[in-house]
């Protein structure tokens, strides 16, 4: 999309009329206005979406099986190496055009590897996938939602909140798994899985059971799957392809385009706060007015791009487009959706979560994640809650003791203790806030310049008990980093526990306090958060 976005403004440039076509798009207020001139300004520079889009092709999909069956013959006690064979086979599963042998084959080179990984359940699957295909031999009484000019709307304690206590479970509106994890994981639930089945006409999807592949395809799928192919193959990101799910999502939840348009002349009026419907979604912020002239253009020109996809590949308004754009920018409906689109754009970036795994030692996004009412938590950049993604949706607990009253504050990837205060500043920038956290407004230093809490503490009784607390914290933070927490269930709550008695007599900012934080929240994600466990192969 650089190159194309690139040609654009140098054709605008050649012909005098970037400031004219600027001024245009600058006087525009709605959304849809906005697309609709991106729709205008492709159609009179000539430039219009290329066909181009990877599908299922055999001979891939044998290149990838004999690749993979390379650094299988030749690696079978590497775990690495059989990961990466065992990931290739799926990709070949999902090039294979459907009902071929080259399909059959890679199901039953796959076997191999889940033999390997003691994954026997699955290896049995992926022989019988194979011989079908004719193989030749929250708690709601605790927080209320409040608004103000400074914060917007917010979630606030209406009691007294613990270290450890679990405040919000919320499933998502939506969730969606990034490009890169397609063969690795259920384009539907998100669960890794070894075993994968592949979606019969793109090759960006694949399943853990025929029952996520028909729910994908009955919910979203069978409108994404012909028009996805072709942003992966301009290098849309995630960003863009999530604003084309909850679009699709939304059209669905409401019938039709009337109904969509309708639900939307009150946006805020509905007091109840339902995050399984579009409605709260879209009443989240949007930024628009803080926006630049040139980021607008920048995402009215990918939501326009998706639209000519949507309408010149699927039936999604009823019918497929001709290729002409002027058919679409005159068509209300198909203008309405662009606009609706641009405007999940905008919401996107300060509203949407990542969806996390745990693997070995690391925490890796695997996809993004939609939770209208999580989305109301604000910054700051020592947060008093935490989150993990979980497989009922996202999971909010208390790091540190709350107060009645008091906001709850997660952290947007800015935290005092591993960037400066200008480094902070620089990234927030994104979501058009300045954050006046207490670590920001006293200049917090970051970890390798922070104090542990003897330092800190003069009172010899406090110490004394404190450094009692502390006695099996070094075997707890051993426990996390192995992850061997399955019969020592007590671990969360003795370090709940050692959270509270530090917050209550230490100083902030402290170095110990920061590594008893930090351990609590490996635990909770070891016990609730979802996990890819690679099995041992002898």
């Amino acid at each position: 999309m650089d190159d194309v976005r690139n040609l654009l403004l140098a054709k605008m440039k050649a012909t005098g009329k970037s400031n004219e076509m600027t001024f245009k798009f600058k006087i525009m207020t709605t959304d849809e206005s906005r697309v609709a001139i991106a729709l205008n300004i492709m159609e009179v520079f000539q430039i219009l979406p290329q066909n181009k889009c990877k599908f299922k092709d055999s001979q891939t999909s044998i290149n990838l099986r004999h690749e993979a069956n390379r650094i299988f013959i030749s690696n079978k006690n590497n775990v690495d190496k059989l990961l990466t064979s065992w990931e290739l086979y799926s990709k070949a599963i999902a090039i294979a055009p459907n009902t071929s042998q080259e399909l059959s084959l890679a199901y039953a080179n796959r076997s191999a590897v889940l033999f390997c990984f003691k994954k026997f359940e699955e290896c049995i699957g992926d022989i019988n996938h194979a011989l079908e295909l004719n193989y030749p031999t929250h708690l709601k009484d605790a927080l209320d939602v409040k608004y103000s000019d400074k914060f917007g709307r917010h979630i606030i304690t209406t009691r007294k909140i613990n270290a450890g206590d679990i405040l919000i479970i919320e499933k998502p509106y939506a969730t969606m798994l990034i490009p890169e994890k397609a063969y690795t994981h259920c384009s539907q639930c998100l669960n890794v899985y070894w075993a994968l089945i592949p979606c019969e006409f793109c090759i960006h999807a694949m399943y853990c059971s025929k029952r996520c592949k028909n729910e994908a395809w009955k919910q979203y799928h069978d409108i994404e799957c012909a028009a996805a192919g072709y942003l992966l193959e301009l290098d849309f990101n995630k960003c863009a392809l999530f604003s084309m799910r909850l679009s699709i999502l939304a059209l669905r939840e409401l019938g039709s385009v009337n109904n969509l348009r309708s639900s939307h002349k009150d946006a805020i009026s509905e007091e109840i706060f339902q995050s399984n419907k579009y409605h709260s979604l879209f009443t989240l912020v949007t930024n628009t007015g803080k926006r630049s002239i040139s980021d607008l253009f920048e995402r009215a020109l990918n939501a326009a791009f998706i639209l000519y996809y949507l309408c010149t590949n699927t039936t999604l308004f009823g019918k497929k487009f001709e290729s002409e754009i002027s058919q679409i920018s005159t068509n209300k409906d198909a203008t309405y959706v662009g606009g609706l689109i641009l405007r999940n754009m905008q919401i996107i970036p300060s509203n949407i979560h990542s969806y996390e795994e745990e693997c070995r030692i690391n925490t890796i996004d695997i996809g993004v994640s939609a939770q209208p009412f999580c989305s109301l938590i604000n910054h700051s950049c020592d947060p008093n809650v935490s989150r993990c993604s979980t497989g009922n949706g996202m999971l909010i607990y208390a790091l540190v003791p709350i107060e009645p009253g008091s906001q709850i504050f997660d952290n947007y990837g800015s935290h005092y203790a591993v960037m400066n205060k200008f480094e902070r500043e620089v990234k927030l920038k994104q979501y058009y806030f300045k954050c006046e956290c207490r670590a920001c407004k006293e200049d917090w230093p970051t970890y390798e310049n922070l104090l542990p809490f003897d330092k800190l503490i003069t009172n010899k009784k406090i110490k004394e008990e404190i450094e009692t607390t502390l006695q099996n914290f070094n075997a707890y933070v051993e426990y996390a980093k192995a992850g061997d927490i399955e019969s020592k269930h007590y671990l969360l709550e003795d370090l709940s526990k050692i959270t509270s008695i530090l917050i209550k007599n230490v100083p902030m900012p402290c170095c110990t306090v920061n590594n008893v934080i930090e351990t609590l929240k490996r635990l909770f994600s070891l016990t609730y958060g979802n996990k890819f466990e690679i099995p041992p192969i002898n």
